[in-house]
């Protein structure tokens, strides 16, 4: 049911109603309050009233998410309580790798990737996971919740399986279906922001890690390992403030230098548990890449996508650009605009928002439509076809299009943004 609806539909109920019906409407509201995740309400209190933090707009535009966010700190709190208020059944989607190092003791593991590369064993993980909620509710368990929360990584390019994997259950008609806001590199921020440290701290028990590699559902009312719990998530604690400072000084020098080049932007990569790669600034000599011409083709088509760890977001503008707002018509109608192809750009988080991709001779442009203003658009992106290091999508779902840009130097080529499009005619992108 599209937002138009719904908020029709509101508009029109009251004008049904007697006097006799307010104590059942106020009831009524009061049951959807209790099924509703108290994160979703504190975070988007403007529209129910003024707020005294300005959000972005992605955050504000709820109508294009797949399903509720709800924050770390809201589902380890609930898992706490006895009875009352929502409780989540946790789903990590994450790869089991990831998933063995460290995870939350009460998550049930579910690949993402089996969806796409062995659809029967991911229907039978499905069914297990169903049938491991209800069996955990009967019991009572400290894991039980009627809201499925699935917990992604927090990196661009795996959460894209989890969100087919929620599409998937709300083809289904799967109810109170949610998602972990941040995936686990939230869970890690939170935990460090916290200064988790020995037995005493009421979450330190929540965090274990496995040797096994198998769909599994961990209870946390037994007995646990205290010091290898605490060793694991004092590692990650001094992964995070080790990345602190360097985090501070980017964002300082941002700030102050609005002109800086989207390369030496802030990239929060967070490597799990041991120390992470050392970051470093992107320099103008960099751009000595061979040009996008005249090269080998770089789109391809296949079940396999290489990823790139330390790939930050495709936003490659300074904010002014951000903020700059044009007329669609009369830029698809320039006589330098090559090719013109309506589409959905996907965010990391799940989010799409109707657009244009638009092609000259040398440059793409993306144009995110306003919905505010029907005709106009922000120009949400800018890239020189000759950063083009490759464009790919897949067999089972050709609609789904990643371009790459970057760079080649002597270390090899380097990744500097990632953009993803929802494109009917993704036969067309090798004519680009």
């Amino acid at each position: 049911m599209c937002v138009c609806v719904c908020l029709e539909m509101l508009e029109q109920s009251p004008t049904l109603l007697e006097a006799e019906d307010i104590e059942d409407l106020f009831s009524l509201a009061q049951y959807y309050q209790s099924k509703t995740p108290v994160s979703l309400r504190k975070e988007n209190q403007n529209l129910f009233g003024s707020s005294l933090v300005a959000l972005k707009e992605e955050d504000m535009d709820l109508s294009q998410a797949l399903c509720l966010p709800v924050s770390v700190p809201e589902i380890l709190q609930a898992n706490q309580l006895q009875s009352e208020g929502v409780r989540f059944f946790v789903v990590d989607c994450r790869p089991a790798e990831q998933y063995n190092a460290g995870h939350l003791s009460t998550a049930f593991h579910l690949d993402s990737d089996l969806m796409l590369h062995n659809p029967s064993e991911f229907a039978l993980s499905v069914k297990s996971l169903l049938e491991t909620q209800k069996q955990s509710r009967e019991s009572g368990s400290v894991a039980s919740g009627e809201h499925l929360c699935f917990m992604g990584s927090g990196r661009e390019e795996e959460d894209m399986y989890m969100n087919m994997v929620l599409a998937h259950f709300l083809q289904k008609n799967k109810e109170y279906v949610s998602i972990a806001k941040g995936g686990f590199m939230a869970l890690q921020q939170h935990l460090a922001d916290i200064n988790v440290e020995g037995p005493d701290n009421v979450y330190v028990h929540w965090i274990v890690s496995t040797s096994g590699s198998h769909s599994s559902l961990s209870s946390a009312d037994g007995e646990l390992n205290s010091t290898g719990v605490k060793s694991l998530v004092n590692k990650m604690t001094f992964a995070l403030k080790s990345k602190s400072v360097n985090v501070k000084e980017k964002v300082i020098s941002f700030i102050e230098n609005t002109s800086t080049p989207v390369d030496s932007r802030l990239s929060f990569t967070l490597h799990w548990p041991e120390k992470g790669i050392p970051d470093r600034h992107v320099s103008s000599s960099d751009r000595v890449g061979k040009p996008y011409r005249g090269v080998k083709p770089v789109f391809s088509i296949g079940d396999e996508e290489e990823y790139d760890t330390d790939e930050i977001d495709s936003s490659s503008m300074s904010d002014d650009d951000r903020k700059e707002i044009v007329n669609i018509q009369t830029w698809i109608n320039k006589p330098d605009v090559k090719h013109h192809f309506p589409c959905n750009e996907v965010k990391e988080t799940g989010h799409m928002f109707p657009s244009h991709l638009l092609i000259t001779a040398t440059h793409m442009y993306c144009l995110r439509e306003i919905a505010s203003r029907k005709g106009f658009a922000y120009i949400q992106s800018r890239q020189a076809l000759s950063s083009v290091v490759k464009i790919t999508s897949k067999k089972k779902h050709p609609e789904l299009i990643t371009f790459k840009f970057g760079n080649n130097n002597s270390a090899g080529v380097e990744i500097l943004a990632v953009e993803r499009y929802l494109h009917k005619h993704s036969h067309r992108c090798p004519h680009l």
